[in-house]
């Protein structure tokens, strides 16, 4: 396929998706704001500021990294030193361009304001990844439906666009992850050295941000074999360039790592260990209406994704699985690319299959639901497409609309509808998202693991309570680890006035009790009334409660 056809195939699509992800834009600036909750950001922005420490003594021309100028964290004389500190495993490259925004010259962002600004932040990267998976399609594909859907199908998975706004770790991974992933793919289709080059840039961050995500090596190293032996005439071609992206992609993860940078290799294994052996409070999660410990759970994360993603997606890519095995008798009737694509798809199946068995066999501690491995989807999402394409008869050398296209589009079109509506309809509560399947045995699950609907919560009471007055707020009844106070930092002044937050339920007057390890409704608390639930679907994700002797 030469260059000529593939610009050709771009610019037939450029014009519509392009202004559907500009539209993305301020979409993500009006929704940044409206979700709760503690997902560990102030420990994250104190990790990023001891590697900031670490660069400027490393790297005398960077010395203004000592003064970042932020809300806390500022001083460096009180920092520990990055290869002895408890979280040097978790990297915090991606994030760190938000410790640096009070640099700019004007900007001066007190701690509400700068933890609103990284939510935004974290949804510009979930946005480019986005952005780079559809200009993918539309080199896989020549039908315009492809990108269109694949569009669609990434914004409107509610759980990952929920959480773009908020998750600095897992959101984060996935992001890059993809991007990487999609280096791979770009290569594949094209053959063009921009691709492995985008590999590699992306690896580093994508590693740094969660070490398993050096199975994208592995992935590089297998669809290089996968090319090698079905494509003699190109060996000489492709091991060269590929072999170059692997350096490259190691000097990406180093450069992005601090960590690494001394070879202090006590540090760095000391470091990973303490990432393998996390605190082990994902022990006690709501699964199927009982608490277990997920490790002991082989099927935990095939449920949940079950579960939590839309119904068609999951139709998707179970035919484009079914498919790409079927399709591996039918080589010789396909053509050269659709073998580059097939492999591809392949290696994803096969990547996603072999990750999900080690979870289970090495029995890996991870909590909260599947978020520990929302990088699977990005391996899905290619096979979920092809599954479109093999519904649709959306074959490569064939453009005309058919009935069978028809039938599917308008399957795809009521399932897109019916997402956006939901999310429009529960926003902000649409990080809870269970699909026509789970939403009918949602209350035997976990919901809300992290406290985001607290702000919700607090937002209620704040109009009931009187100006002048000043009530107690009970920040853990629900062990969120405080997740309403760390909401009420992110609320204006006004508001954060009219509440003193207290630990212990006794004393306090309200209550903001999220779903996390709770089955059922009307959750009982000694003491306390419920006044109000926030519900989605007809099961309580948040719930307010009112001391009984009010």
């Amino acid at each position: 396929m030469n260059d000529q056809i593939r610009k050709k195939r771009f610019g037939n699509r450029a014009g519509i998706l392009s202004l559907l992800f500009l539209i993305m834009l301020p979409i993500g600036w009006i929704l940044h704001d409206n979700y709760g909750g503690y997902t560990d950001e102030l420990i994250e922005i104190g990790t990023a500021a001891v590697n900031a420490k670490y660069i400027a003594q490393k790297l005398p021309f960077l010395s203004f990294l000592t003064d970042l100028r932020l809300p806390i964290y500022n001083d460096p004389e009180v920092l520990i030193d990055l290869l002895v500190h408890d979280e040097r495993g978790h990297g915090t490259a991606v994030m760190m361009p938000t410790i640096l925004v009070n640099r700019l010259p004007g900007v001066s962002l007190n701690l509400s304001q700068l933890l609103n600004f990284r939510r935004f932040y974290i949804f510009l990267n979930y946005w480019l990844a986005g952005l780079i998976f559809c200009y993918v399609l539309c080199l896989r594909s020549r039908s315009w439906l492809v990108p269109l859907v694949g569009f669609f199908v990434y914004f409107l998975t509610p759980r990952f666009f929920a959480e773009s706004f908020y998750n600095c770790k897992d959101l984060i991974f996935f992001s890059w992850f993809l991007i990487s992933l999609c280096g791979l793919a770009w290569y594949q289709y094209t053959r063009s050295r921009i691709g492995l080059a985008l590999f590699a840039i992306a690896f580093g961050p994508a590693v740094n941000t969660r070490y398993y995500g050096a199975i994208l090596g592995i992935m590089l190293i297998g669809l290089w074999m996968a090319n090698f032996a079905s494509d003699r005439a190109s060996r000489r071609n492709e091991t060269v360039p590929v072999l170059l992206a692997g350096i490259g992609a190691l000097l990406s993860f180093y450069l992005f790592t601090p960590l690494m940078w001394e070879l202090d290799f006590g540090a760095i294994v000391s470091g990973f260990r303490r990432l393998s052996t996390l605190p082990t409070i994902g022990d006690a999660e709501l699964f199927m209406g009982r608490l277990v410990a997920p490790r002991d759970v082989w099927y935990f994360i095939p449920v949940w994704i079950g579960i939590t993603i839309p119904v068609l997606y999951l139709a998707f890519w179970f035919l484009g699985s079914i498919d790409s095995i079927r399709s591996i008798r039918q080589l010789r009737h396909r053509t050269d690319f659709e073998k580059q694509v097939l492999r591809f798809d392949l290696v994803c199946l096969i990547t996603l299959i072999v990750v999900l068995l080690l979870v289970i066999l090495v029995k890996a501690t991870f909590y909260h639901a599947w978020r520990h491995t929302y990088f699977l989807y990005a391996l899905m999402l290619p096979l979920i497409v092809r599954g479109f394409e093999n519904a649709a008869g959306l074959f490569i050398e064939k453009t005309e609309l058919t009935l069978r296209q028809g039938i599917v589009v308008g399957l795809c079109l009521i399932s897109f509808a019916n997402t956006s509506l939901w999310m429009v309809r529960n926003h902000p509560l649409d990080f809870v998202y269970f699909n026509e399947i789970g939403r009918h045995f949602a209350t035997s699950f976990s919901r809300d693991y992290w406290g985001v609907g607290s702000k919700n919560c607090i937002l209620t009471l704040a109009g009931m309570i009187p100006e002048g007055r000043q009530a107690q707020l009970g920040v853990n009844a629900d062990l969120t680890y405080g997740s309403a106070e760390f909401t009420l930092i992110r609320l204006p002044e006004s508001i954060q006035a009219k509440f003193k937050p207290v630990w212990q339920n006794h004393n306090a007057d309200y209550l903001c009790y999220s779903y996390k390890n709770a089955p059922g409704n009307n959750f009982a608390i000694e003491g306390f009334i419920q006044i109000q639930a926030l519900q989605v679907d007809g099961f309580d994700v948040v719930g307010i409660y009112q001391n009984n002797s009010e």
